[in-house]
């Protein structure tokens, strides 16, 4: 939904190639970690464009070659945290094994509109997902911090989401959508 932005077929050895070259990049120029955007894309191979049925193992195998890249280029601690998708864990064709794979290959979780969801860009009213909020206890059980990030500018709301995000045991973040000012 992002001009220049598209679905790729993560699975494909040739593109995560590429990536694993841009995470070497990264690693060389010091950086401690990657924030992993649009894990949530087997959905899209899976469920609205369906011509991967088993997508969502393709993407924890993905992630845990991506921890394993990174533990072949580096002895350092070096932090992997995927952003939004905290459900593939409990998706369709996900083992206990491979549930337990992707929990080790991840340092944290980040998500996006947990507890103000909506269609505004921001300042949407408080309305909680209860059913992420059930997924993402399931993070902090694993022993991953979950980082919550809102897009607020009101004041009063900006507390009450504080006070929830807190009550949740999360790590929160306010800042406006196009993440160019806090």
């Amino acid at each position: 939904n992002w001009a220049g932005n598209y679905k790729v077929k993560f699975w494909d050895a040739p593109w995560q190639n590429i990536i694993f070259s841009y995470i070497d990049t990264i690693i060389s120029q010091g950086f401690d970690g990657i924030y992993l955007d649009i894990i949530d894309a087997y959905y899209y191979w899976q469920v609205e464009n369906p011509q991967k049925p088993y997508a969502d193992t393709l993407m924890i195998s993905f992630v845990k070659n991506i921890r394993n890249h990174i533990s072949s280029v580096t002895p350092d601690t070096f932090y992997m945290i995927p952003q939004n998708a905290e459900d593939i864990v409990n998706s369709t064709n996900v083992s206990p094994a491979q549930k337990s794979a992707y929990f080790n290959a991840i340092d944290a979780a980040g998500v996006e509109d947990v507890f103000f969801y909506g269609n505004l860009d921001e300042d949407n009213n408080y309305n909680p997902d209860q059913y992420r909020l059930t997924q993402l206890q399931e993070y902090l059980l694993n022993g991953k911090q979950v980082f919550s990030i809102e897009y607020l500018t009101q004041p009063a709301k900006i507390q009450q989401y504080i006070s929830a995000v807190t009550a949740q045991g999360f790590v929160p973040l306010v800042c406006v959508r196009n993440l160019d000012q806090l």
